[in-house]
């Protein structure tokens, strides 16, 4: 949902890139609405990221195939021997804003060729801890906060 709107979906989902359709009625405008997502990464607290800046950012989709993948939050390393396949940044809507998913964006994001405008549907920014209920100690306030895509074979398991 757009970062303004107190409603609909607050997941991130990829569409398609060729929708077909049911039944609609273009002049209603009182539904549920989903936008595209854009970066607002301006802030120099992740230079690697700064690029991307008010760019929409592209659906992806981790395949490892013959692997099972999961997402590491809070690590941008995996543990137990198991295979990096990215590490990136945890990011989702600005905490003034409404609720959204947190999601793992990969450090060398991409943006949608020709899509710089600044047009603030769904927003990601960087996450930073805030100590409290989450431990000071292993986490820094004000720390950006990353993670990592991992994966291992079929067979095993995630935690040991």
């Amino acid at each position: 949902s757009s970062y303004n709107h107190p409603g609909s979906g607050a997941n991130y989902i990829c569409l398609h890139s060729n929708p077909n359709y049911l039944q609609y009625n273009p002049n209603l405008n009182d539904r549920s609405l989903i936008y595209g997502v854009e970066y607002e990464v301006n802030d120099n607290q992740v230079p690697e990221l700064t690029h991307l800046h008010n760019y929409d950012a592209p659906c992806a989709v981790c395949l490892a195939t013959g692997r099972t993948t999961y997402i590491q939050m809070g690590r941008n390393t995996c543990d137990n021997d198991h295979r990096t396949e990215y590490i990136g940044y945890i990011m989702s809507h600005h905490f003034r804003d409404s609720k959204s998913e947190y999601i793992c964006v990969d450090r060398s994001a991409e943006s949608v060729i020709g899509s710089y405008e600044n047009r603030d549907g769904g927003m990601l920014y960087t996450t930073e801890a805030r100590c409290g209920s989450l431990p000071c100690g292993p986490y820094q306030a004000g720390y950006e906060l990353t993670c990592s895509v991992c994966s291992i074979d079929v067979v095993g398991s995630v935690y040991k």
